[in-house]
């Protein structure tokens, strides 16, 4: 059977980083592409070049102000 361009593209990708993938990891990782893989690419497409820059960003606490000038 021959493999699907995603299969190949998530086997090929996870290789390099010495990962093995079997059948179950392709299906979750399938799983997981068709519930956040549409909004993941919008975001990628967003212009985001307007949006506010946080600069004193510390993950340790929540941000300062609204973000918003």
């Amino acid at each position: 059977m021959e493999e699907d361009r995603f299969a190949t593209w998530v086997r090929s990708t996870l290789a390099r980083a010495g990962v093995e993938v079997d059948e179950v990891d392709l299906a979750v990782i399938r799983a997981a592409d068709t519930v956040y893989g549409p909004d993941r690419e919008a975001l990628m497409r967003a212009d985001l070049s307007d949006a506010p820059k946080e600069h004193d960003l510390d993950p340790s606490r929540p941000p300062t102000g609204t973000g918003r000038r």
